[in-house]
């Protein structure tokens, strides 16, 4: 038997709908996800993995397990402008680190975030890094819905919850 390298996906979506939650979900709907039960971790990337930005996610098991996922979300209601979010990540020689950025409302600002934060985080550790990968999501909001912008880091396959 072949030995997988673990696989981290970074995956994006863009929803409306009448509530926050809603919203939400049609995002992560977007994204490919929005039949798992997601499950936040802190923003550490395993040494022996991989990385991949896609827009479609390949099959993760079976509808309702849990995923283990690094989220950045922005919800906004019936205001001009965009629901911006996004996750930046670098890679070191002991491990990775990602930054999440949510709650923008225009991209500049987002990209700003995540560059001093991915800095701020590199700094705290003594290891030897390499080029920043980011991925910045912008949805224009519906004056009259809520719209959500997500991008989600989704390591490896969906596991049961029992």
């Amino acid at each position: 038997m072949v030995n997988e390298i673990p696989m981290i996906r970074v995956t994006y979506g863009s929803g409306e709908g009448p509530t926050g939650i809603a919203s939400y979900d049609a995002a992560l709907h977007d994204a490919g996800i929005s039949n798992y039960n997601l499950v936040k971790v802190s923003s550490v990337i395993p040494s022996n993995s991989r990385m991949e930005v896609v827009k479609e996610m390949p099959d993760l098991g079976p509808f309702g397990n849990r995923l283990w996922v690094v989220q950045a979300k922005t919800t906004v209601k019936g205001s001009k402008g965009k629901a911006v979010a996004g996750l930046a990540w670098v890679r070191g020689d002991e491990a990775g680190i990602f930054y999440e950025s949510s709650g923008g409302m225009d991209e500049d600002g987002v990209r700003e975030e995540l560059i001093q934060g991915i800095e701020s985080c590199k700094n705290l550790r003594g290891w030897e890094f390499g080029e920043i990968g980011m991925k910045i999501n912008s949805s224009d909001v519906n004056k009259s819905e809520f719209t959500t912008s997500v991008v989600v880091g989704v390591y490896g396959k969906s596991e049961s919850m029992f």
